[in-house]
């Protein structure tokens, strides 16, 4: 989403927001820099130095990212910290009222509407150093820096590969080399902060690769995708990789392969190349990562000869028995194997092989799926039904619950084309029970005329709480909601109280029941203090009496706020929160 410089505050979450303009307020943020043109930098001190970048357009942040670890949103602290101070920076796109937080005037910056001096980007900055440094002065200062800096170092070696298009793949590889060995520890280990400059040697020479496939250079493309693979394998056994930075190369190196083998049209490179996957195939570094199954899953896209067939075959079956003794993977293995060899018979045109080959692996899902997508393309429902309704049984039997919705899946989508109303109703509303997704429930629903519909809302009700499954209170409230049975829904958030579901739910009920929700949030706060707790669990408690007085009862808060004062008056932080109450 875009944040914009005078109103990001009410598109990030409160508490981000509130943690971001601290840090700022405490000067944890270095001062912007505009490194080219809308692209701006700062370092923010947290927990390690963090590095933010925002992308700016008209003071609306089109692309922001941090190197911190945080995942469960997308803003962290850090970049709500950068954009406090970018809008100090840029005061022409500070708030109108220059107001902030709770009417805070502080953190809009004086001259909030005056407009400034554009400054010089420090792209334009080093244009200009340059510009007055000669050739030879330059040269022996890139030198220098590639020579104290493996990052600078790593750029020279790939810039270089790149200049004239025959680089080896002892080039490609060395460029790799590099990065990697740049991020490695005292003792070897790549941590998770310096996974990402590992893999930057990889990236380049990544770019580079994908710029000859696009120039039609196979030969070239293959050398650079193999030297990625090859060299980072190993790596990730010494690596924390978290955020898949090194194994993402790999993927991507992998996808590059697949898509040389397609376009390969030349005959000895075909045959190199699939002598080449069947030899990497047999690697012990790519045991535990699926990543065999990649190469011998290129080598059938270029098998052309009787011959090539064969060998690859017999790779794939000692595959699978190397991995027989292992159950946890050897389904998802004889998966693999199944699909490569279909792949190839489709490719060779022998219908009956193909056939004998499907009818002999139905039992394997990844099969069936691909028999019915073609039953489907063809026109075939029949088939589909067929082969929807074996898989049902088939996953009873197995015990593999996510099958089963898979198939029903098609037979929904078999009884839409058909407009079966009957057919539509029984799939629908077993996906729906099963799964929880309220695109069923619509598709439901619009079977049933109004006056049918309360009733079969009903029973839905009773299904979900027949499931017995942890998200059904989640699933019946947002069928309350959308059906607007407000008392239910009331009656069903009274069960059991907590402030999270009343969060939930307070924009539906508070205006329905505001006295009814000043009894549950009294409930609540006093269940959430009756334990001692930290401040944020004080804070929340806090929270909950601020909504008692927004619904216009001061002195239940006033009572509240008594209780709480005389019975935990050893609780410092407790006070403190009720006294800013």
């Amino acid at each position: 989403m875009d944040l914009t410089l005078d109103d990001f505050e009410s598109s990030v979450d409160a508490k981000i927001v509130s943690r971001g303009l601290r840090y700022w307020e405490d000067e944890h943020v270095d001062t912007p820099e505009e490194r080219e043109d809308g692209e701006w930098v700062a370092v923010v001190y947290g927990t390690d130095p963090y590095e933010v970048h925002i992308t700016l357009e008209r003071g609306r942040a089109t692309r922001y990212r941090c190197t911190c670890p945080y995942d469960l949103g997308p803003v962290c602290k850090h970049v709500v910290a950068t954009l406090y101070a970018l809008r100090q920076h840029l005061p022409e796109h500070a708030p109108q009222a220059a107001e902030g937080l709770d009417g805070d005037e502080s953190i809009a910056p004086q001259g909030a509407r005056k407009g400034r001096r554009k400054q010089k980007t420090v792209a334009e900055r080093i244009d200009e150093a340059l510009a007055t440094i000669s050739p030879e002065t330059a040269q022996d200062l890139l030198r220098r820096v590639a020579l104290d800096y493996p990052e600078v170092r790593v750029l020279v070696f790939a810039e270089s590969t790149s200049a004239d298009g025959t680089s080896t793949k002892a080039d490609y590889k060395r460029i790799i080399r590099e990065s990697v060995r740049a991020a490695r520890a005292r003792g070897g280990f790549i941590d998770y902060r310096s996974s990402s400059q590992a893999s930057r040697g990889a990236l380049e020479v990544l770019d580079q690769a994908e710029s000859l496939l696009a120039n039609g250079r196979l030969e070239r493309a293959l050398l650079a995708y193999q030297a990625i693979v090859e060299q980072l394998a190993p790596v990730l056994e010494q690596a924390d990789d978290s955020d898949g930075d090194i194994g993402g190369c790999i993927e991507s190196a992998l996808e590059g392969l697949q898509q040389c083998a397609q376009q390969a049209d030349d005959a000895q490179l075909r045959k190199t190349l699939h002598a080449y996957c069947l030899r990497e195939s047999q690697k012990d570094k790519y045991s535990g990562w699926g990543w065999e199954w990649e190469f011998l899953g290129v080598a059938g896209l270029v098998a052309t000869s009787a011959a090539e067939v064969e060998e690859l075959f017999l790779a794939v079956d000692e595959h699978i028995q190397a991995v027989g003794g292992r159950p946890a993977v050897s389904y998802y293995d004889e998966e693999r194997a199944a699909e490569i060899k279909l792949g190839v018979l489709r490719r060779q045109g022998d219908a009956a092989a193909v056939e004998e080959f499907v009818v002999e692996h139905l039992h394997l899902p990844a099969v069936r799926e691909q028999e019915i997508e073609r039953a489907y393309d063809d026109g075939r429902l029949d088939d589909v039904t067929r082969l929807a309704h074996e898989g049902i049984s088939q996953s009873e039997e197995q015990r593999l619950p996510g099958l089963h919705r898979e198939w029903r899946e098609w037979l929904l989508r078999v009884a839409v084309d058909n407009s079966d109303t009957n057919g539509i109703r029984e799939h629908a509303r077993e996906l729906f029970l099963i799964e929880g997704r309220f695109a069923h429930y619509e598709t439901l629903k619009e079977t049933y005329s109004a006056s049918e519909w309360p009733t079969q809302v009903d029973e839905l009700l009773s299904g979900v709480w027949g499931q017995r499954r942890w998200y059904a209170g989640g699933i019946a409230s947002e069928i309350l909601i959308r059906e607007e049975r407000w008392e239910k829904l009331l009656d069903l958030a009274s069960q059991q109280p907590s402030f999270e579901s009343l969060d939930a739910h307070r924009k539906h009920l508070e205006p329905r029941f505001p006295e009814q929700m000043v009894n549950l949030y009294s409930h609540v706060s006093r269940a959430m203090l009756a334990e001692t707790t930290g401040r944020a669990t004080y804070q929340r408690a806090c929270q909950l009496l601020r909504r008692i007085r927004s619904l216009g009862d001061e002195a239940r808060v006033e009572e509240l706020i008594e209780e709480f004062q005389e019975q935990y008056k050893r609780r410092r932080a407790l006070l403190e929160e009720l006294e800013s109450v």
